[in-house]
């Protein structure tokens, strides 16, 4: 049974490549090219073994479309479309599986799952990232400056739809070609705010260029100034004093606490703000180091891998805080549960 299916797609498949190649009686499909090939300027060529198709300029780009019909669902006939555009240069791309190669994450989640980018660092424009994922979704692939993409679909119904594919392919190859692929200018103004920090990132890896630093620590995108904050080293104390209400304030607290102390209101802010959701290690070591009594609550509430540090934590600032009254008791470690101190034991934290 599996050999007659074998046999029968086998069949099937020549037929189409038949229906392809030889002459054919699909009129409209013929029409269709001319309809394309007149609304983007390109020339019909005609065969004595191929069908009609189209091939010209279109720009700096050389464009060859071809059209044919499959057969679907035995007599269902469906269109299919294949495209080639050819443009000078090393950059290519194509669909990422779990066979290609490991490249450099641009920070555009999509475009990272979706696209491989070869013959360059993928630092590409948003514009350019989506132009190519376009074509990808479509089947496109690019490689030695020529790109092939064979469509097909109910979705081709007509010219227009066809015009589009063919516009899409021409896109991705143009922006592909003039993008600079600069890691700088992403880091500065892409709107993805997730590339802007995997560019510094990267950047800061080398030596980045000397006021690139500078404008990156007082730009308003929390996140992009924290990675340029910490790498500014005292130049950037400062902005990440103001980014301790922010939600970096985790990165914030870090890179600050060498120069922290206890009793600082902006920081206890800030570690309470963090100590609510899931908080590094370093912060749960900064807390012990420079935190009050009010952070013995949140910090007994800590599970998890946290738990230990989280403990230590307390013992810590139970150690600043005996004598002082407010002191705290927890009565309960595994529960976390947290009691004020009796008078009689001010400042105590017994763990049990």
């Amino acid at each position: 049974m599996n050999l007659l299916r074998a046999i029968a797609s086998a069949l099937f498949d020549y037929q189409n490549l038949l229906r392809r190649f030889l002459p054919h009686d699909d009129a409209w499909v013929d029409e269709l090219v001319v309809a394309v090939g007149q609304e983007l300027g390109l020339s019909l060529v005609k065969s004595m073994f191929l069908r009609s198709w189209l091939r010209g300029k279109v720009g700096a780009s050389t464009v060859v479309v071809e059209a044919w019909t499959i057969v679907r669902s035995g007599e269902h006939l469906e269109l299919k479309v294949r495209v080639e555009v050819s443009l000078p240069g090393p950059r290519g791309f194509g669909r990422r599986t779990v066979f290609s190669r490991a490249t450099e994450a641009t920070g555009d989640s999509m475009f990272d799952e979706q696209v491989v980018v070869t013959g360059a660092d993928p630092w590409l424009s948003q514009p350019t990232r989506l132009a190519i994922e376009r074509m990808v979704q479509q089947g496109g692939e690019m490689r030695a400056g020529r790109l092939v993409a064979e469509v097909s679909g109910p979705e081709l119904m007509g010219p227009h739809e066809v015009q589009q594919v063919v516009r899409d392919a021409i896109d991705a190859v143009r922006r592909l070609a003039a993008d600079p692929g600069s890691a700088e200018v992403l880091a500065r103004t892409d709107p993805v705010v997730s590339v802007r920090v995997q560019a510094l990132r990267f950047l800061l890896r080398g030596a980045p260029p000397a006021d690139l630093l500078e404008s990156l620590v007082a730009d308003p995108t929390p996140e992009v100034a924290v990675v340029a904050a910490l790498a500014a080293g005292e130049g950037g104390h400062a902005r990440l004093r103001e980014l301790l209400d922010t939600a970096v304030a985790a990165d914030a607290l870090v890179g600050l606490a060498p120069r922290l102390l206890p009793g600082d209101p902006a920081v206890e802010r800030a570690l309470l703000q963090v100590l609510a959701a899931e908080p590094p290690p370093e912060v749960l070591r900064l807390a012990g180091q420079v935190g009050s009594i009010a952070l013995v609550a949140p910090l007994a509430r800590v599970s998890g891998p946290g738990r230990d540090a989280a403990r230590s934590a307390i013992r810590a600032i139970q150690a600043r805080a005996v004598g002082e009254r407010g002191g705290v008791s927890v009565v309960d470690a595994v529960g976390g549960e947290v009691s004020e101190a009796s008078p009689g034991g001010a400042g105590s934290v017994s763990p049990s």
